[in-house]
Order: structure tokens, then sequence, then C-alpha cells
């Protein structure tokens, strides 16, 4: 079971996950631009902006459904499977139950 002291360490994870996306997507951002501006090429820059963006979305995301699960901890028993929620969007293996995403009605594979 997630304690709610566990529950702000991943909150606080995420958050820095987040604000640190944000600092390398800034910094990206800067690398293509130069790119375009100086006639190199920026396809691998580009992509890699694009994955920035994407981790950053999912992030968000997990931030969101660690805040729907500490708000709902009272009424509900503790959940452990917000990471469930981030392989899903990295495509890697599920190992771990969707049942508090169900709870929360959070799609799984969203």
């Amino acid at each position: 079971m997630l304690s709610m002291n566990h529950a702000q360490k991943y909150l606080a994870q995420a958050i820095r996950q987040i604000v640190e996306l944000t600092v390398q997507i800034a910094r990206q951002r800067v690398v293509v631009k130069h790119a375009l501006d100086t006639g190199q090429g920026s396809a691998m820059a580009e992509s890699l902006l694009d994955a920035l963006e994407q981790s950053l979305r999912i992030f968000e995301k997990h931030r969101m459904f660690l805040l729907n699960c500490s708000e709902s901890s009272s009424a509900l028993p503790p959940c452990d499977d917000g990471p469930e929620l981030v392989r899903q969007k990295t495509k890697l293996r599920p190992t771990k139950s969707t049942s508090c995403a169900r709870r929360h009605n959070v799609p799984a594979g969203r």
C-alpha cells in the first residue's frame, strides 16, 4: 500500500522531472533554432525535441494522476499504479494492475 508520505515523494519526483524536462526543452529549442538559422540539418535535434515534449506531457499526466490518487486517498485504498500509465505511454511492458486507474476513470493506455 502507498502511504501519504510515499505519495508525496512520488509527486515531488514527478514535479522535479517536469521542471528538468522544461529546462531541457528550452535548451533543445535553442539548438533547433540554431541549426535552422545556420542551414544545418535539424532532423535529429527536432526529433529529440519531440521526444522531450512527449515525455513532458506524460509526466504532467502522471502528476495529475498522483494528485487524483492523493485527493481520494481518504475514500479509497491507496493506489500505486501511477507508474503503469507512464510505462504505457513509453510503450514499455506494464507490470502492475490498473485498478487505481479504473477507480479514477483514467483510461488505460492514455
